[in-house]
């Protein structure tokens, strides 16, 4: 995961602290401070066990409840030594990210799982009355961390359902005001956009409208994340005809789609929309946008994630800003 795309995922996680809205979940855990490497070995353990091949982010620093109060200054290379020496030969590899939030510095910690299971030394093992099980495979369950059991065993030995190839194309996000009847002015904000999908087996991915989600983060910091109408489609074809007028078509051997979920049978372009009103006046500011598209097919446990930055660009006067990437003819 490219560096934006995690400070994009750590703002997003800190704006949901902001709100007083409940973010750690299966894939996100928070820190106040550095915890004990011991300890931590055996929650990233079984964090990343319980992903199943999803990557978690951890950041340090932030406090669900009392929010950012930043990390402190720590030697990242020997605290992760100590936390790696407890793991069985196979660790988690480890990409960090130091965020400006304000006037503090966070640190992320993205870990990847896809080597699991992952086991940790028993703390107690060796010691009077500690018992005779040296190594143990966590399990992380809501917020709790406890021994793995049989169906969970069963979990970690099943296959992993392969993320799909993502590359962009096209993306544009603009905003412009508009009046109601009353006479109040909200900002309406439009995405627009396309990906090319490259399915990772033979199989078809089903991709559900709800399983997907956008953040669009601002140039001053303001995130852009409900985007409730957000659908996927085929790419269509235009046809004028004499008589029928213009009719459209799906131009497209291998994408179809429903009013609920698009369905991939092999690589192919999907198209992306959605808009939303906004009744905060959201500055749009000067400077780029990054945009990051998370989209979940059924059967993977883990989103296929891909993140871009767009520039500001020519608009209509209709608009009071667009920013644009376009990697290919639409």
């Amino acid at each position: 995961m490219r560096a934006f795309e995690i400070e994009t995922w750590v703002l997003r996680v800190i704006d949901q602290v902001a709100r007083n809205s409940h973010c750690e979940d299966s894939l996100v855990e928070l820190k106040s401070a550095w915890p004990k490497p011991a300890a931590a070995a055996r929650q990233i353990a079984a964090h990343a066990n319980a992903a199943r091949g999803a990557p978690i982010l951890w950041v340090i620093g932030v406090d669900e409840i009392s929010g950012v109060s930043g990390a402190e200054a720590t030697e990242l290379a020997d605290w992760f030594s100590s936390v790696r020496s407890q793991f069985n030969h196979v660790y988690p590899d480890l990409q960090d990210l130091n965020v400006w939030v304000g006037d503090h510095t966070v640190v992320a910690l993205l870990f990847q799982t896809d080597r699991a299971p992952f086991l940790v030394k028993n703390t107690v093992f060796g010691t009077p009355g500690g018992g005779s099980v040296e190594w143990e495979v966590p399990w992380r369950e809501g917020r709790k961390t406890r021994t793995a059991n049989r169906e969970d065993i069963f979990r970690l030995i099943g296959p992993l359902v392969r993320l799909p190839e993502l590359e962009w194309l096209d993306c544009s996000v603009s905003v412009r005001v508009e009046k109601r009847t009353d006479g109040v002015s909200n900002q309406k904000w439009y995405l627009y956009g396309s990906v090319y999908v490259v399915p990772s087996g033979p199989e078809s991915l089903v991709i559900p409208f709800h399983r997907c989600s956008v953040t669009v983060t601002l140039a001053n910091g303001a995130i852009i994340d409900d985007w409730s109408d957000f659908r996927l489609s085929p790419p269509y074809r235009m046809h004028l005809s004499r008589g029928a007028g213009i009719s459209s078509s799906v131009d497209s051997m291998t994408v179809g789609s429903s009013s609920s979920e698009v369905i991939i049978s092999g690589p192919g372009r999907v198209k992306f929309e959605a808009s939303i009103i906004s009744e905060q006046d959201l500055e749009p500011a000067s400077g780029s946008v990054s945009v990051v598209l998370r989209m979940n097919a059924v059967g993977a446990n883990a989103s296929s994630v891909i993140g871009e930055t767009l520039r500001p660009t020519t608009h209509d006067a209709d608009f009071k800003a667009k920013w644009e990437l376009s990697r290919a003819a639409t």
